[in-house]
C-alpha cells in the first residue's frame, strides 16, 4: 500500500519521516505533532481518521489508523500501526455532502418563492387585486410542480443508483418510441413552430420500453428548450453493427461548449447557470438518461460546437443477453 517492494527499503527508517511527514497540501508535520511518535512517548493508544500517508512515489492516500504502543517489562519498545486506505470512502462522503448541499439549494429556491406567493395571498395584501392574486397563485403552482418534479427525479436517480429500479425488457421497435416521444411534445411544438424529423430504420432493441421512452422524452424536452422557433429537431434510429442500435436526438440550438460535453451528464449540471431559472428543469434529466442507458449496457454521449446545435446519441442492445 505504501509502494515499497521489499522490507529492506523500510527497515531501520523512521515511520514519521517515511510516510507521515506532511499533510495533504504538503505542509510538514512536526515530530511533536505526530500521533505515531506520541503513542510511544505518551504510552497512549491513538485513533486518527483525517490524515494522509505518503507512498514511495510521492503520492498519498487518505488514511485511517490506530497507533498502539508496545510495552515490554514496563518499557515502550515500539508502536503497532494498523491502517487502511479510505480514499474512496472520503470521496463518497464528499460527493454525499455536495449532493445534500445542492439539493438543499434546489429545494430552497422554489420553496422560498412558493412561501412568498402564498404569504401575500393569505395576508390579504392582494384582496383588492384579483389579477395579481391569480398571478401569485400561478407562481405557487409553478414552483409546486418544480418541487414535485425535482423530488421524483431524485427518487428515480437514487433507485437506479441502488439497483432497485425494476426493469421489464422486451423487443421494441425504436422508431415507435421516437414517434411517441415526439407526440408527447405536441402542445409545445404548436407554440414554438419547431418541427420533428424522424429518420428511423425498422430496427428493434431488447429494452425496457418505458425507461427508454423516459430517456427520449428527457432528450427531446431538452432539445425543445434550446431550439429557436421554426427550427428542426431530428430523431434517428439505425443499426450500429450486428448487435447494437444507435439512437440520436439532434437540435439546431445554441450548442454546448466542448468543455461541457461530459459534465452535462452529471447531477445538477447546466450548460449555463441561468438555464434552470429561465427554462425550468431540475438539472437531473441527463443524469437519469445516463443511468438508464448504462443499465441497458449502452453508452450515451453528446457532440456539439457552440452555436451549431447539439446532438445526443446513445446505444442499445439489439438482442437479449444469452
Amino acid at each position: 500500500m505504501l509502494g515499497y517492494d521489499s522490507p529492506d527499503e523500510v527497515l531501520g527508517h523512521d515511520a514519521h519521516r517515511l510516510f507521515h511527514h506532511s499533510t495533504a497540501d504538503g505542509t510538514p508535520i512536526d515530530m511533536r505533532d505526530c500521533h505515531i511518535h506520541n503513542s510511544i512517548a505518551q504510552l497512549t493508544t491513538t485513533r486518527v481518521s483525517d490524515e494522509v500517508f505518503w507512498r514511495k512515489n510521492g503520492t498519498f492516500f487518505d488514511a485511517q489508523y490506530v497507533a498502539c504502543p508496545q510495552i515490554d517489562e514496563g518499557y515502550p519498545v515500539g508502536t503497532t500501526v494498523l491502517f487502511q486506505d479510505v480514499t474512496e470512502r472520503r470521496a463518497l462522503e464528499r460527493m454525499k455532502d455536495e449532493f445534500i448541499s445542492t439539493v438543499s439549494h434546489e429545494l430552497r429556491t422554489p420553496l422560498t418563492s412558493l412561501r412568498a406567493a402564498l404569504g401575500l395571498i393569505a395576508g390579504g395584501a392582494l384582496h383588492a387585486r384579483p389579477e395579481k392574486a391569480q398571478q401569485m397563485l400561478d407562481v405557487a403552482i409553478g414552483n409546486t410542480d418544480r418541487l414535485v418534479s425535482l423530488v421524483n427525479d431524485i427518487l428515480d436517480l437514487e433507485r437506479m443508483s441502488a439497483g432497485k429500479m425494476q426493469m421489464h425488457f422486451s423487443d421494441v421497435r425504436i422508431g415507435d418510441l421516437l414517434q411517441r416521444a415526439a407526440d408527447l411534445q405536441h402542445s409545445t411544438v404548436q407554440k414554438t413552430g419547431v418541427q420533428f424529423r424522424i429518420d428511423a430504420e425498422p430496427v428493434t432493441a431488447h429494452v425496457d420500453a418505458d425507461r427508454i421512452l423516459q430517456t427520449l422524452t428527457n432528450l427531446v424536452s431538452n432539445a425543445l428548450k434550446f431550439s429557436p422557433p421554426g427550427s428542426q429537431i431530428r430523431l434517428i434510429a439505425r443499426a450500429n453493427g450486428p448487435n447494437e442500435v444507435l439512437v440520436g436526438v439532434m437540435d439546431q440550438g445554441r450548442g454546448i461548449p466542448p468543455e461541457k460535453l461530459e459534465t452535462v451528464f452529471e447531477r445538477f449540471q447546466q450548460v449555463d447557470a441561468s438555464d434552470s431559472r429561465m427554462m425550468g428543469g431540475t438539472g437531473l434529466g441527463l443524469a437519469i438518461c445516463r443511468s438508464i442507458v448504462e443499465q441497458h449496457d449502452g453508452h450515451i454521449w453528446a457532440e456539439s460546437a457552440s452555436g451549431e446545435g447539439a446532438s445526443f446519441y446513445f446505444t442499445l442492445p439489439r438482442f437479449a443477453p444469452r
